[in-house]
């Protein structure tokens, strides 16, 4: 089981409804609203 980084919830490997990548790691996450957040919070970029 994997960790999803915005919710702190348990993911299954094998059924993660949604992933990302970050650097070079690919991210579980349990909804597709929660890769939204996750793109936000550890992928944007300060101007």
């Amino acid at each position: 089981m994997a960790i999803d980084p915005v919710c702190k919830m348990t993911v299954d490997e094998k059924k993660a409804p949604a992933t990302s990548e970050y650097k070079d790691k690919k991210v579980l996450l349990l909804h597709c609203r929660l890769q939204e957040g996750f793109l936000f919070l550890y992928c944007s970029v300060s101007l």
